[in-house]
């Protein structure tokens, strides 16, 4: 039985580099390439004709990345999960170290998080998906996106991605990286 494979559009202003990652993703296996774009113009008019399960955008994996963790990317997103790069966290976080040595929480105090919204964030952060979550903290899925709306209403967020960042900028989880 044939399992249906990821679809991706590759969006990089440099050709050789999507045609390196177009071979490597269809020669491994990894996912069918249904569209290329140079532009963010050339990008939205091709999404409006195709649908793919993943756009792969600079910015949120590494150049210098490896082929295991673009498996591990894909794979992490395919599945709903959410995917921060290792090595782009670690950098974000040194350049915020040196940036904000000190600084304090940016929550207002009647915002503060609870000790359980604090629990889910620091999952959250862990790049876990909400059953994982649910399942690590003994709650159930529901209770995990109830927190998640708190969390993200206490620190005006919008997203998953903004959250990670904000809450790294402003030192509310210990992210330790090698």
């Amino acid at each position: 039985m044939n399992e249906k494979r990821i679809t991706v559009i590759l969006v990089d202003d440099h050709q050789m580099f999507r045609d390196g990652l177009k071979h490597l993703l269809v020669g491994e296996k990894i996912a069918d390439v249904i569209g290329e774009a140079s532009t963010g113009k050339e990008f939205l008019s091709l999404i409006e004709q195709n649908l793919p399960d993943i756009v792969l955008m600079e910015g949120f994996i590494l150049k210098t990345s490896g082929i295991n963790e673009l498996k591990k990317a894909i794979s992490d997103l395919a599945n709903g999960k959410s995917y921060f790069s290792s090595e782009l966290l670690r950098q974000i976080i040194l350049t915020m170290e040196k940036n904000n040595d000190n600084t304090k929480s940016n929550i207002p105090p009647e915002n503060k998080l609870s000790k359980r919204e604090h629990e889910v964030l620091e999952q959250i952060c862990n790049g876990l998906s909400t059953n994982e979550i649910a399942e690590e903290l003994h709650i159930s899925p529901k209770t995990v996106k109830g927190h998640r709306t708190n969390i993200l209403s206490k620190t005006a967020c919008k997203n998953t991605a903004s959250l990670v960042m904000y809450s790294i900028k402003n030192k509310l989880v210990d992210i330790e990286y090698s």
